[in-house]
């Protein structure tokens, strides 16, 4: 269990840190920063057992690692990967842009975690420990969830941004609610002159629509993120999942128009194609499914940007629920997200949906707050 420590976890943090770094933080610095609102000590509990700990300095931006160490008994056996994971997820959740360490030029086994994770090597600083030993400093910056979904949706939309607001829309696709909105502030002067729209008018938000227009839709969707290594997965089974493929567009097609026929024939035809434009032909969007035997029965969207990847409309047809299928599909894209080189792991739910749970328990963590009012005039 990660928990954040108490003044009982003292001594034996000042232990654990003797023996695995030759210094500590002391018992009274320790005993300080229990009422400091910028430290954030994290330890590592099994059994009863401080096993590992990880102090962290932040400023509500950047979060500095100061200390950050496992019991030799139990380290190569993830349980630095774990801490080091919960930390940063909790962190960036709470605002934190960037983190920023030293390690000893000598110790290999932390700065290939820190490398794992995607810190970069800024600067060294000569002779900075007590045995005149250099410390290699290292930071990562975090990529922000909104910085994410601007690129997604340009994948599919393009973008006008005028002095009151910012138009998005799919010249390919006009039907579609999510293409095809404005970003401004929760103002009705500035909604109002963009209210009269031939077919429906939506608006994302930061903040819940408090103004006097007419709208007959609310939406309240949580941004979720954590490190690709801090993600469990909650079962198993070994369903086969494969990427879609150009050879896969016929039966491809027949899924997802059946999928969004609900919406209308015409625009099940129109979505679909544009699905397929952009994950097949210009390969900007990767789909991967999940099958039972050989029928699909399940898919998610994988958007990577940078060194972070961002997944989108999950979905597990309603008689293959809690079976274990989307776990499957998760573990499946998360493994092959690892080989890519990904770190960071965003994806959106709406805030009634059922995955909403999944994804906490999973380890995501929320890290904004969108929403969305529209109106459809016919």
């Amino acid at each position: 269990m990660i928990r954040l420590y108490n003044k009982k976890d003292i001594p034996s943090i000042v232990a654990l840190e003797k023996d695995t770094l030759g210094t500590t933080l002391g018992s009274a610095m320790l005993e300080d920063n229990l009422s400091n609102s910028m430290s954030h000590f994290y330890v590592y509990e099994d059994k009863n057992e401080i096993i590992g700990y990880i102090s962290i300095s932040f400023d509500q931006e950047q979060g500095e690692i100061l200390n950050f160490c496992v019991n030799k008994r139990y380290q190569h056996k993830g349980i630095g990967t774990k801490i080091l994971a919960y930390a940063m997820n909790i962190l960036h959740s709470k605002g934190a842009k960037s983190f920023i360490l030293e390690v000893r030029e000598s110790n290999r086994g932390a700065i290939s975690l820190y490398e794992k994770f995607g810190f970069k090597r800024i600067s060294l600083r000569k002779n900075y420990y007590s045995n005149n030993e250099n410390a290699l400093v290292y930071l990562k910056e975090m990529i922000s969830y909104k910085e994410v979904e601007e690129a997604y949706i340009l994948a599919f939309c393009k973008k006008e941004v005028h002095e009151d607001y910012i138009y998005y829309h799919d010249d390919e696709l006009k039907t579609k609610y999510y293409h095809n909105y404005y970003v401004c502030k929760n103002d009705d002067h500035v909604m109002e002159n963009l209210y009269d729209r031939e077919s429906f008018v939506q608006f994302d938000l930061e903040h819940p629509y408090t103004g006097k227009l007419k709208f007959s839709d609310y939406e309240y969707e949580i941004e979720y993120h954590s490190s690709i290594f801090g993600l469990h997965v909650l079962r198993n089974n070994t369903y086969r999942v494969e990427k879609l493929k150009e050879c896969d567009s016929s039966w491809a097609y027949e899924y997802f128009y059946k999928d969004t026929l609900k919406y209308g024939e015409e625009y099940a035809k129109e979505n679909t194609k544009r699905i397929l434009d952009v994950c097949l032909k210009e390969k900007k969007t990767d789909y991967y499914f999940v099958y039972d035997m050989n029928k699909p029965v399940g898919f998610i969207e994988v958007f990577q940007y940078k060194d972070a990847a961002k997944l989108e409309n999950f979905s597990i047809l309603e008689e293959y629920q809690k079976k274990g299928y989307g776990s499957c599909l998760f573990n499946h894209v998360l493994n092959e997200l690892k080989t890519l080189g990904i770190k960071d792991i965003y994806l959106t739910a709406d805030y009634e949906d059922t995955p909403k749970v999944m994804y906490e328990r999973m380890g995501f963590t929320m890290v904004g707050r969108s929403y969305q009012v529209r109106e459809v005039f016919k």
